[in-house]
């Protein structure tokens, strides 16, 4: 192992990476007739799995609160699985610290689940540190895992040198989805904005039109905040903010914060800025809730929400009659297509099997499990007779709130329909994929079963808002990790967080000198041959 690679990881890591630790499932996931996505097990199989001595799986995830002796879904988790579950855990904060410890030292794990955009990916697999799974996949024994091993351009990034290290878990795009208070619209009199200039004019009549009809100056159109990426709001409608590192423009492959998109996009905030149309003190918030915060007071008309249906209730609480919608496609100028969803959004972590794994095919058959459409069901909603009454189509009947209570805390899940469990282990989607009835990885995410409680059924018309999100795609050209930019991408991210703020705060005198001076930084700290390195990738593969 390189001792330079783990200093400078424990050094400059800040993402979150969750470590999950499975020993074995058996080689039935079953043992009350449940069906994994392989397909249903014989009765000699089954048997054999309930007659087998549970497998004990040490679990390390990032804030766990559930205790897998009392938590009734974990406990029927266990059985299912013929497992023995023990969680290891740490805060937020300690995260990296922690999986850079566990790999450093080989301690005993067997699958952990890392933010390949906090830790240096291609290092753990160069170094020999997680394993290559190709020949694990070839089995066909776990279906889903192979399709999104190998999935379109999607996941297609995560291979290295085209071979697989890791099992992406899905994340639907919408999570973090932008929504608009539609009754704001009508009170000044506009239409949902379709363009930069449009969104202009709506930033400006919620800030100086007395949208709320309340007779005070107390409104504002957006909230934002350089921490949290709360500044892509704005910047989406000229670029593609989140996950894309380079970007083709004119027929270039260029980097994508260095890019004319990016430019023009600092210029409209600039501008809004200036005009009192944005929020003063977006450098200086440090809580991660206080954009949302201000949208579910009814002070603002717009926010980028990671779950939409509490963020509405949230706000009908305090401004019952009012109506939102989803920005989607978000207002966008000439070269974006409005997509709310990139390839690289379908992914947030990876699930890798460090070398120190001892059982990878049990590990497997596992993550098959949490996949299938029981497993989903399970951990998002708990147990069939218990959590709830019956289940069909993405719709839970008779769900009990009063069991539901005795083993988790709803504040702390999403809503009825999503325990602590629901995100993480193999998917931060709130619902079903169908895998089994899609050729394409990209069409089964596009058809995600969202999961929904009979109650909000009727009385929610947003509790599907991140499925109609994600169903526009942009496509990242060059969907690869490109060793000369990972090596850089800190100081890159820093540079463009320090100027960023300077030149949507500078007089317009000083933005262009302020962004020449960015420029020569960038150039300064390796660009060129990260652009050179992408170019030559694209040319190559394109």
């Amino acid at each position: 192992m390189r001792k330079d690679f783990w200093k400078s990881f424990a050094a400059t890591s800040t993402a979150v990476a969750l470590v999950f630790t499975l020993a074995a499932c058996s080689n039935n996931a079953a043992t009350n007739n449940s069906n994994t996505s392989s397909g249903t097990k014989n009765a000699e199989a089954t048997k054999n799995a309930a007659d087998a001595k549970p497998t004990k799986i040490k679990f390390f995830r990032v804030a766990v609160e559930q205790d897998p002796k009392k938590d009734r879904t974990l406990l029927e988790l266990q059985k299912r699985t013929n497992t023995d579950l023990e969680f290891i855990t740490a805060p937020w904060d300690q995260v990296s610290t922690k999986v850079m410890t566990m790999l450093s030292s080989g301690e005993e794990c067997d699958i952990m689940s890392i933010d390949p955009n906090g830790v240096n990916y291609l290092q753990l697999a160069q170094d020999k540190l997680v394993l290559q799974l190709d020949d694990l996949l070839k089995t066909d024994k776990y279906p889903v895992e192979k399709k999104l091993a190998y999935a379109e351009s999607y996941f297609k990034k995560l291979n290295i040198d085209g071979k697989v290290y890791g099992i992406p878990m899905p994340i639907q795009p919408g999570d973090w989805n932008h929504i608009i208070r539609i009754d704001w619209l009508k009170n000044v009199g506009l239409e949902m904005p379709k363009t930069p200039e449009d969104m202009y004019e709506v930033l400006k009549r919620f800030k100086n039109n007395d949208p709320d009809k309340n007779g005070k100056d107390d409104t504002i159109g957006i909230y934002v905040a350089q921490p949290n990426n709360q500044l892509q709001s704005l910047l989406n409608m000229f670029m593609f903010y989140s996950g894309v590192n380079f970007d083709l423009v004119d027929g270039d492959i260029v980097y994508n914060f260095a890019s004319s998109k990016y430019k023009k996009g600092l210029k409209f905030i600039q501008k809004a800025y200036q005009e009192n149309l944005i929020n003063k003190d977006f450098i200086t918030i440090k809580d991660k809730n206080f954009v949302l915060n201000q949208f579910s007071a009814g002070k603002s008309g717009i926010a980028n929400s990671p779950m939409i249906v509490n963020t509405f209730n949230a706000l009908k609480k305090n401004v019952p009659d009012a109506q939102i919608e989803l920005l989607s496609p978000l207002p966008h100028d000439n070269g974006t297509n409005g997509a709310n969803a990139m390839d690289s959004k379908w992914n947030w972590m990876v699930n890798v099997l460090p070398k120190a794994n001892k059982n990878p095919q049990k590990s497997l058959e596992f993550l098959e499990y949490l996949n299938s459409e029981e497993g989903r069901k399970l951990v998002c909603v708990g147990i069939e007779g218990i959590h709830y009454k019956s289940y069909k189509d993405g719709v839970f009947y008779g769900r009990s709130q009063a069991e539901q209570d005795k083993d988790w805390d709803p504040a702390k899940a999403e809503g009825p329909t999503g325990s602590p469990m629901w995100w993480g282990m193999t998917s931060t989607i709130n619902g079903i994929i169908p895998f089994d009835k899609y050729p394409k990885v990209e069409d089964a995410l596009k058809n995600v079963t969202t999961f929904v409680t009979e109650e909000d059924l009727k009385t929610n018309p947003y509790y599907d808002m991140r499925k109609k999100g994600s169903l526009l795609t942009y496509h990242d050209p060059v969907p690869a990790i490109i060793t000369e930019y990972d090596e850089i991408k800190g100081n890159m991210t820093s540079i463009k967080m320090e100027y960023e703020a300077k030149m949507i705060t500078a007089s317009d005198a000083d933005f262009e000198k302020l962004w020449n001076e960015y420029l020569k930084k960038l150039e300064a700290a390796g660009l060129p041959k990260a652009v050179d390195a992408a170019k030559k990738w694209y040319n190559k593969n394109k």
